[in-house]
């Protein structure tokens, strides 16, 4: 059995921390949700122009992207996620629904733009799966 770790629960943690103690921990991979104070890693210029630098890295620590999570609340975000979760070879996606925090009485079958099929479509074409609203 793999296991990993999120970012969520390290945000003061730079990549060659997260690589290092990764590594040190014994975990086998990392789910990002933020990186230090940036919670939307798609606008993060090291998941922007430095993704090969992540990639080696993290493969060089032996740990593998086993997710990228987000709280994808407009589609233009769904689609950096998606596409940053192909480029790391990223397993999966989750998303986490925030609007129940603002609304706890959300209505069955409303339909939510992250969960639309185009994004699970585009997800599958990346190599990587659009989790369940969380």
């Amino acid at each position: 059995m793999k296991i990993g770790f999120t970012t969520l629960g390290c945000p003061g943690w730079d990549l060659d921390t997260i690589c290092r103690r990764g590594r040190e921990y014994g975990y086998d991979g990392v789910d990002f949700r933020g990186y230090l104070e940036t919670l939307d890693v798609t606008t993060s210029p090291l998941f922007t122009t430095g993704v090969a630098e992540v990639r080696r890295k993290l493969g060089d620590a032996g740990l593998e992207v086993s997710g990228i999570s987000s709280s994808i609340r407009v589609c233009e975000e769904a689609r950096r996620t998606i596409a940053l979760a192909g480029e790391l070879g990223a397993a999966n996606i989750r998303v986490f629904d925030e609007s129940h925090r603002r609304d706890h009485r959300r209505r069955a079958g409303t339909q939510d733009p992250a969960a639309s099929h185009q994004d699970r479509e585009a997800a599958t074409r990346s190599g990587s799966r659009l989790l369940g609203l969380i």
